[in-house]
């Protein structure tokens, strides 16, 4: 739940940065934004990665479970 949280935070933050990013005529406010896009962006493939590696690992722990076989009653 938190990395959903995490994930809408970054989003949002990304518009606000966009919106000064075009609206904004100083240039230092324009590259600050940028750079903070760009951080941006590596955050998200950050969470991604994160979310992909534990789904992996979920997958790695059923495939080793032993499967019940349904004679045993």
């Amino acid at each position: 739940m938190i990395n959903m949280a995490a994930r809408w935070l970054l989003v949002a933050f990304a518009a606000v940065l966009l919106w000064q990013l075009i609206s904004s005529n100083d240039v230092n406010v324009r590259l600050v934004c940028a750079l903070l896009l760009v951080l941006v962006g590596q955050l998200r493939e950050f969470f991604l990665m994160r979310a992909a590696s534990e789904y992996h690992a979920h997958a790695q722990q059923e495939k080793s479970r032993p499967k019940k076989s349904g004679r045993g009653k």
